[in-house]
């Protein structure tokens, strides 16, 4: 968990840019943006309410999984909902979800919205929807959709639409060479709010941390897929280039023309060595890929990353063989796996030290982090002060001043990314919060929201201003829409033991 902090602290503006920018702006979010007005319920007991309305835990859980599994994939590393919740990445998660509710109430309440013929004209010139001569195909559309998490094409249309009028309304605020009147006035609000609070940082302690044989045996039970040998592939490999080492015009027609031909002998469903042999192309086999590591490639005729990015597709289709793939230096190759092994749990007594040094730490973590929950109720409900818990454990209360939304360098060396973002959660002072860091729990009052004078927006408008408007759009229309997250009942729906 701490190596898991500790990379999420260094690409923390990457991650927080992807899950609430990307899903926000993105053209089509295929997989990733949540149906949520679909998932809003009624509920006695929901954390998030906006806009008069209470948001679903079931779908504020659907939509959390979505986004952790973008941040793993987009990092190369996988995250459990146990790590996001630690991790701080709930908030960030529920939060871009609402920013999508209050965006998509305030497009429609301007009267911005999609037509049918508008929706199915950006459907039929989507590039994941069309076939290899660039026409839509509407089993493909099918299949992309259902292996995107749609059960029906319905949802999916509705979806495209709100995400649209998002877009549309987001171009309104960010239009121009150099930013509006409004956007001025936004950003001039944003970019000078800071933040100051009281701290302290509860250590991990490990050493406190006991346990027994039974302890680290129904905690590798529970956790098998930690301890689990890696996902292993033999495949075959079919490569198609230019022959000789020039690339004449010659050279390139013959390479066209076997390209041709092998997409005709793939449609008709002959195998690889069939196809080798009507091409007079050798087979490359290659065992034990390992579709995490690029070294388990031994070869050269193909990018290793071209190899790993397709077994990954096939991996998730349950598909055999590959289509024709062109690579960045204009091979072509297919890809057929043979076999696939691995994947067995290691018995426990090989992996009892890892196992007990992954119970130690994840125990010490659970302690400080119920330790620091009880702090922040108590300090909320006015029965203790941070003073009364620091002196319960022996610590300093330290200050923290003038903290921004984007903390310059001189910030980040006095507190994590991760730290500063949680000031900027609450919304009045003196509330109390924490946030898992590195180092402990950081459990903070906030003393004071102010905003400096004179930070004024650049007339010049770039990229980085661009998405700063977009930022404090969405976080105004947030106060218009009285969105409220109950950050205790929040932590309530994933009890992490």
């Amino acid at each position: 968990m701490k190596r898991l902090y500790k990379h999420l602290a260094e690409n923390l503006k990457t991650i927080l840019f992807t899950i609430v920018m990307l899903i926000l702006i993105f053209s089509f979010g295929l997989w990733g943006v949540a149906d949520v007005i679909r998932n809003i319920l009624h509920t006695q007991n929901a954390a998030v309410e906006i806009n008069g309305q209470k948001i679903s835990n079931v779908a504020i859980d659907s939509n959390f999984k979505k986004d952790l599994y973008f941040i793993g994939q987009q990092n190369n590393t996988s995250i459990s909902l146990e790590d996001g919740v630690r991790a701080g990445l709930l908030n960030t998660s529920v939060k871009k979800m609402i920013s999508e509710i209050a965006l998509n109430t305030e497009a429609d309440s301007m009267g911005i919205r999609v037509s049918d013929d508008l929706a199915a004209k950006l459907i039929a010139e989507e590039p994941y929807f069309q076939d290899e001569n660039g026409n839509f195909d509407a089993e493909k559309f099918k299949s992309v959709i259902a292996y995107s998490g749609y059960r029906k094409e319905k949802q999916f249309i509705d979806n495209l639409k709100q995400e649209k009028a998002r877009v549309n309304l987001l171009s309104i605020i960010t239009s121009g060479a150099k930013p509006l009147a409004y956007s001025k006035e936004l950003l001039n609000k944003y970019n000078s709010e800071v933040r100051n609070a009281k701290y302290i940082i509860l250590p991990i302690e490990e050493s406190k941390v006991e346990f027994s044989d039974e302890d680290l045996t129904k905690y590798y039970n529970e956790n098998l897929h930690l301890y689990r040998e890696p996902v292993l592939h033999d495949i075959s490999v079919l490569v198609l280039s230019s022959s000789g080492e020039e690339k004449s015009e010659e050279a390139e027609d013959e390479l066209l023309s076997k390209v041709d031909l092998a997409e005709n002998l793939l449609f008709d469903e002959l195998s690889i060595e069939e196809i080798s042999e009507e091409l007079g192309t050798d087979i490359i086999t290659i065992k034990n890929v390992d579709p995490m590591n690029a070294d388990s490639v031994k070869t050269e005729l193909v990018a290793k990353q071209d190899i790993l990015g397709t077994l990954l597709e096939l991996s998730s289709t349950e598909t055999a063989t590959s289509e024709l793939k062109e690579t960045v230096n204009g091979e072509f190759f297919i890809v057929r796996i043979d076999e696939t092994k691995g994947n067995e749990a290691k018995p426990f007594a090989k992996v009892k030290e890892e196992v007990k040094d992954k119970y130690i730490s994840q125990k010490a973590e659970d302690l400080v982090r119920e330790k620091a929950v009880a702090a922040v109720k108590q300090i909320n409900a006015s029965e203790k002060t941070l003073e009364d818990i620091a002196k319960e454990e022996n610590l300093k209360v330290q200050t923290s001043s003038n903290f921004h939304r984007r903390p310059t360098i001189e910030e980040l060396s006095k507190l994590s990314p991760i730290a500063i973002a949680q000031l900027f959660t609450k919304e009045k002072e003196g509330e109390a919060g924490l946030s898992i860091i590195e180092e402990g729990v950081f459990l903070f009052t906030l003393n004071e929201i102010d905003y400096e004078e004179n930070k004024e927006v650049s007339e010049q408008k770039d990229v980085n201003t661009s998405y700063t408007i977009m930022e404090a759009y969405a976080n105004s229309l947030l106060d218009k829409y009285k969105a409220k997250i109950n950050y205790n009942a929040l932590d309530k729906l994933y009890e992490v033991e």
